[in-house]
């Protein structure tokens, strides 16, 4: 007599937590505001990377040219197609200083004077507006040589 109702109770109990919820209880769309935080993170990440391919392009150039230890950066730019192109100062061993551009399209980097460079650059950088990112990528740049002695 007792095992009836039970049974009653516990079918209706399992009917009431499989139902699908109703459907005005869907996810409300993104806000415009709530769109672009997912959006301004992408950019920040993105722009994280390329500030690391940059300092990583420079700790290539130093392992690259004559008198390293005299290397200053003078400008990095980057540019709408994802190359980056540097401006260097040197000192030669006599103290003379010179003036040095390179540049970096993926993996591939040609520092001024070496086969190929002129090519590549005027591919890359002489008829394109880049971005300067001189101070940032200088600063990525100590990082990575803090980190890495």
């Amino acid at each position: 007599m007792w095992v009836v109702p039970i049974v009653v109770v516990v079918v209706a109990i399992g009917h009431l937590t499989n139902q699908a919820p109703p459907p005005h209880a869907s996810i409300a769309p993104q806000t415009p505001t709530q769109a672009a935080i997912p959006a301004a993170r992408a950019e920040e990440l993105a722009r994280a990377a390329e500030l690391k391919s940059a300092a990583l392009g420079l700790a290539r150039i130093r392992h690259t040219v004559a008198n390293s230890d005299t290397l200053k950066l003078s400008r990095v730019t980057v540019m709408p197609n994802g190359a980056f192109c540097y401006r260097l100062q040197l000192h030669n061993s006599r103290g003379i200083p010179y003036i040095r551009t390179a540049v970096m399209d993926g993996n591939l980097l040609k520092v001024s004077g070496s086969i190929g460079f002129t090519e590549i650059w005027n591919r890359a950088c002489a008829h394109g507006e880049g971005r300067d990112i001189t101070s940032k990528a200088h600063e990525g740049s100590e990082v990575l040589v803090a980190s890495h002695p």
